[in-house]
């Protein structure tokens, strides 16, 4: 979104990274070291920093859940509210908020009655447009190839969606990528459980006899195992997955990448 907002002369125009302190910081996967690779190639980035996920999760004794999802809402967008607050106090001017939300993501995102494009956040008490909401994955990485800027490492590695590492949502495909990639992180997870007497993460038992399936806590080593399965996690998937850069196409430039861009023209009102 930041490249496309850049191409057609979207100005002022600040780039904003709310650091959880949770990003993968693993040599090889690093996603400081990627926003490093970003402020070389295009600009500065603002980055804005919370409590961090591990120091509040340690203070409150318990991990976020999605009965209590306390991380984004106050690592990220209250740190961000605030920033807004300082930028309008500063030059006395309203701001518009630009996110880079795509509908294929999720079901959330894809339903536009919950996703709209453009609405006012009570949050931010500014407008939110996310501008890139009909893009596919293909828009991303052309747009990438356009700029000559590189993808991030965790999506050549295979991961899905990057941010949290891990995510309290992540999937098998990020858990298995954390056991094999990074070690030293899911020790780190497994001390904070011990610390705190709690898991990060459930799995749902299976159906039986039309029962509601119960969600059972279980360690991030356990977690881990589980994600090397296939078949409802009772055999061990014994071949590696595609590698990223063939599944998010970066292995080489695609053929579009130099076609006309079929976002210019269309409005976005």
């Amino acid at each position: 979104m930041w490249l496309w907002a850049r191409r057609v002369g979207l100005s002022p125009l600040v780039p904003v990274f709310a650091d959880t302190k949770w990003e993968s910081d693993k040599d090889g996967i690093n996603t400081y070291a990627y926003l490093d690779t970003l402020e070389r190639l295009i600009g500065p980035i603002r980055r804005l920093e919370s409590e961090g996920f591990e120091e509040r999760t340690r203070r409150l004794a318990t991990f976020p859940s999605r009965a209590r999802k306390w991380c984004s809402p106050e690592l990220k967008v209250l740190v961000m509210a605030g920033y807004l607050d300082a930028i309008r106090d500063e030059y006395r001017d309203e701001c518009e908020v630009l996110i880079g939300f795509r509908r294929d993501e999720s079901d959330k995102r894809g339903d536009p009655t919950l996703t709209p494009e453009r609405e006012w956040s009570k949050e931010y008490d500014c407008e939110v447009w996310r501008p890139i909401l009909e893009w596919t994955v293909e828009d991303v990485i052309a747009e990438h190839h356009r700029a000559g800027v590189p993808m991030n490492p965790l999506y050549l590695a295979g991961a899905n969606r990057v941010g949290c590492w891990p995510c309290i949502h992540a999937g098998k495909v990020e858990l298995r990528m954390l056991g094999e990639l990074d070690p030293e992180r899911v020790e780190r997870i497994a001390a904070i459980e011990r610390d705190i007497d709690q898991t990060m993460f459930t799995l749902e038992e299976s159906r039986k006899g039309g029962k509601e399936r119960k969600k059972i806590p279980v360690g991030i080593h356990e977690a881990v195992t589980w994600a090397r399965t296939e078949h409802g996690g009772r055999q061990l998937t014994m071949v590696p997955q595609t590698s990223g850069c063939f599944r998010w196409g970066t292995c080489e430039r695609p053929q579009a990448d130099d076609a006309v861009d079929p976002h210019v023209g269309v409005t976005t009102e």
